[in-house]
């Protein structure tokens, strides 16, 4: 069994040629790495100044995007550094990667915390729009909690069965760059990219739900909207319709990339889907950052009263009257 193992190693390393990262791509993924640890990492204490529980989700796709930012540094530091004669041992296994790469695990569970927590972020906004009082009586502090740990065992019990997987083929050989699909083989690495791809398709099917639900309500009931509930809708559709393109471009568009391409000779594309997988942990808190009234009003209070980029006052100074209609009682009374 080992011997397949490694003579399936080998044939994956044939077709997928790995290149050694010089110092430019080095700086630019560790400068993006850190840049997407500084956002999310604000975005985690915005959540928490502001205390809302109803942006669980949110918090845990944060705590996500930080792991995943974390992988990319240690990846590629060591796949500079080990291009350096004498600097690694040219004779790695599986099991040493397991021990001594971290991204390895760090990667497994990023993408897993930041699937679910998305998706359940998207069954919360279709329930909110669907059935605005059913929201609040359902999203209590009990019920975040519950959902929080099932992502935190459905991560869990996945990395069990990876690592599992990886130990009983602990002495076949592979590249110092530990690459999950050596680690794990080409089959599950096709099964979490195929898990990741569906999981966004149909995240951004219940986005699109959403929208159109919303869309209609508003055209229903147009009438007997007061002036401030209209201005609450107009902010609701383009909050999602942000939400619904980030998701395509930043999750469907590079994923499917790697579903579709991953059996063909194309490492370029294969790359651009990976840096594009990076960016998202950037654009994900800038997002959220953005579009969410409470946030945008807390981040206004700790940005300095001399802030001259553009348009910073008015962004997210001017908000207090936008978060008016996000109001619970308001929700609640819609």
């Amino acid at each position: 069994m080992n011997k397949l193992m490694e003579n399936s190693t080998n044939t994956i390393l044939e077709e997928f040629p790995i290149s050694e990262s010089d110092i430019s791509a080095l700086a630019f993924y560790i400068a993006l790495g850190c840049l997407a640890i500084l956002l999310n990492s604000l975005m985690l204490v915005l959540i928490r100044r502001c205390r809302i529980k109803q942006v669980y989700s949110v918090f845990m796709s944060g705590c996500g995007n930080i792991l995943l930012a974390m992988a990319v540094i240690n990846f590629e530091a060591q796949s500079y550094v080990s291009s350096v004669p004498g600097s690694f041992p040219k004779n790695w296994t599986i099991r040493d990667c397991m021990i001594r790469a971290p991204h390895v695990s760090l990667f497994l569970v990023g993408y897993d915390i930041t699937m679910y927590s998305t998706f359940a972020l998207c069954l919360e906004r279709l329930i909110t729009f669907t059935r605005m009082g059913f929201h609040y009586r359902i999203l209590n502090q009990r019920n975040c909690c519950i959902v929080c740990s099932f992502i935190g065992i459905a991560t869990t019990l996945k990395l069990a069965f990876y690592w599992k997987n990886a130990f009983r083929h602990g002495n076949v050989s592979v590249s110092h760059l530990c690459q999950l699909r050596e680690c794990f083989g080409l089959s599950y690495q096709r099964a979490m990219v195929g898990m990741n791809f569906w999981m966004s398709s149909f995240t951004a099917v219940l986005y699109l739900m959403t929208l159109i639900s919303v869309y209609f309500q508003r055209r229903t009931s147009h009438g007997q909207l007061r002036n401030m509930q209209l201005k609450r809708e107009c902010t609701i559709m383009r909050s999602i319709a942000m939400i619904l393109l980030t998701n395509i471009f930043s999750q469907i568009l590079p994923w499917s990339l790697l579903y579709f391409r991953l059996d063909k000779r194309y490492p370029a594309v294969l790359r651009v889907a990976v840096t594009i997988l990076d960016l998202n942990w950037c654009l994900t808190p800038i997002m959220y950052m953005t579009i969410h009234p409470e946030m945008q009003k807390t981040l206004g209070k700790l940005l300095p009263t001399n802030c001259y980029l553009p348009g910073c006052g008015r962004v997210f100074r001017n908000s207090t009257k936008v978060s008016v209609v996000y109001d619970e009682n308001l929700l609640t009374a819609s």
